[in-house]
């Protein structure tokens, strides 16, 4: 007899599709900080996107090398960005494993560029 799965008024495709995403969100996650250790992470909070941008400019000013979810905002478009800092200005990664993601990292040049940072390397790992 197959067990029952309690969905909470959830479509169940939907649920297994939403865990699927927390699962590969965990694995890129897991990924990114082998590929660039020692970093710090800002903290979620789809509440308070001022408040992760303030805090990714504190850890920029601190000279914190290697930011998870570094997170600008400029004219409304917020961006969260695995950002290098380097001497000669910023590196910023995509590491989703789709070509579709090709256009966030657009958005992201265009974002950091209007804020007047010099992005020296956008890669898609």
């Amino acid at each position: 007899m197959a067990e029952k799965v309690q969905t909470r008024g959830c479509n169940p495709t939907r649920c297994k599709c939403q865990s699927a995403r927390f699962e590969m969100g965990n694995s890129i996650e897991n990924l990114t900080s082998k590929l660039f250790p020692d970093g710090h992470k800002i903290p979620f909070d789809a509440h308070d996107f001022k408040n992760m941008g303030r805090l990714t400019q504190t850890y920029l000013d601190e000279g914190v090398e290697n930011i998870y979810e570094a997170t600008f905002i400029y004219e409304g478009i917020v961006v969260m960005v695995i950002l290098r800092q380097t001497p000669e200005g910023l590196e910023i990664y995509e590491v989703k494993m789709k070509p579709i993601y090709l256009h966030d990292v657009y958005i992201q040049l265009y974002v950091l560029r209007a804020l007047g940072f010099i992005v020296i390397s956008n890669s898609k790992q």
